[in-house]
């Protein structure tokens, strides 16, 4: 088993945590930690990694225009319908809106809508803009990582991953998924769902790590 490049901890600082020594459960260890970052990625709905994008995004008429991935390290091009536009001409990316993945541009990204029906209701914006860029953090282990630096993960994210890599590492030793309660008079056991350990179990999230995480996620409005 091998850490999985979007890994959101090192195998050292995961074993710290969960006071590890020796090398004979690292397997199990790096397979929790791919695990654990897997899901925290998926209940943030981003890659927290530092890449290369390529997205293809409606028009929306607003002024900043949102790719899925941040903070924004830089952009290699924005296009509209395929003409090129020009940084400080056509848009903008000052500090705040790279932090936040947004691309401003003054009179707003305006684009056209397809129709629908025999009266050609609008129906969806087309996806007329073409942003290749490259965004997200350096992670644990990876060169260009300083803790605690502004391009690099943030520690509360890492401690999260390692926090639960502990969590599922002492379940799996011990054989105790789901052990809610364990008495010694009479042997009595409670087996269930915990929701404060294992919080939204569709998202594999406890609601404790949950609160931390949901500083990292975007709110998405149907």
């Amino acid at each position: 088993m091998a850490l999985i490049s979007q890994a959101l901890t090192t195998l050292a600082d995961a074993k710290l945590i969960a006071g590890v020594s020796g090398t004979s459960d690292d397997a199990l260890l790096e397979l929790l930690i791919n695990s654990a970052s897997v899901s925290i990625s998926g209940y943030c709905s981003r890659d927290f990694g530092r890449a290369d994008y390529t997205e293809y995004i409606p028009a929306s008429g607003r002024q900043s225009l949102q790719v899925k991935n941040w903070p924004i390290a830089s952009v290699s091009s924005v296009k509209d319908n395929d003409v090129t536009l020009t940084v400080n001409v056509d848009y903008r990316l000052d500090t705040q809106d790279k932090a936040q993945g947004q691309i401003y541009r003054e009179q707003g990204w305006a684009g056209s809508w397809s129709v629908r029906g025999m009266t050609n209701d609008p129906n969806q914006p087309r996806r007329i803009l073409t942003v290749a860029y490259t965004a997200g953090y350096y992670l644990p282990g990876a060169v260009g990582y300083v803790a605690g630096a502004a391009d690099s993960l943030p520690l509360d994210i890492s401690m999260v991953c390692n926090m639960m890599v502990a969590e599922r590492y002492a379940a799996t030793k011990q054989n105790s998924h789901g052990l809610k309660s364990l008495s010694e008079g009479d042997l009595s056991y409670t087996w269930g769902i915990d929701s404060a350990q294992y919080g939204n179990l569709s998202a594999g999230i406890a609601d404790k790590y949950a609160v931390v995480l949901n500083r990292f996620r975007r709110a998405v409005f149907a």
